[in-house]
């Protein structure tokens, strides 16, 4: 599980984003208009979402959900997961049903050396067609090293996009 990092990194990688999404959408003819993240969850928002799961949320998404209870079309459609949709709804229930066929079909954790149990993995971002853009947050992969994803064509640097029009 990560260090909690500061509710003021959180607030600067928010408005990073914000300010990346103004700039999208001053050239997309309104295709994806300018959202901004929810409010932050209230305690009381948190312990229910983890008594849901069963289990504690990994301390830097609870630090961020405390900032920002979910987004839409943060990123064109893709959504980031409040407190609400986290282990309940048809947005958690399409989004582990993708890692899971993604996990059986595919070598992608071997090829990142974690187990193909896509039950350590918990969603935290979809997409109104359920599959393309759907994030996930391993829950019980450490300790271990840093996941790194190859880059490539199909796997673009995240932190290169949001700050390559920077």
């Amino acid at each position: 599980m990560a260090e909690p990092v500061g509710n003021q990194a959180w607030h600067q990688l928010l408005d990073a984003m914000i300010d990346n999404k103004r700039r999208h959408a001053s050239v997309d003819d309104g295709l994806y208009p300018v959202t901004h993240p929810n409010p932050g969850a209230t305690e009381e928002q948190l312990r229910a979402t983890e008594e849901r799961l069963g289990r504690p949320l990994d301390p830097q998404y609870r630090e961020f959900l405390g900032v920002a209870d979910g987004w839409e079309s943060y990123h064109f459609s893709t959504n980031l997961l409040g407190t609400s949709d986290i282990g309940v709804g048809d947005r958690w229930g399409e989004t582990a049903r993708t890692i899971a066929q993604w996990l059986d079909e595919t070598d992608t954790a071997e090829d990142l050396g974690v187990g193909d149990d896509s039950t350590q993995f918990a969603p935290i971002a979809d997409t109104g067609n359920g599959y393309a853009g759907c994030l996930y947050l391993g829950t019980n992969l450490w300790p271990r090293k840093p996941v790194r994803m190859p880059l490539g064509p199909s796997r673009p640097s995240i932190a290169r996009s949001i700050w390559a029009s920077a």
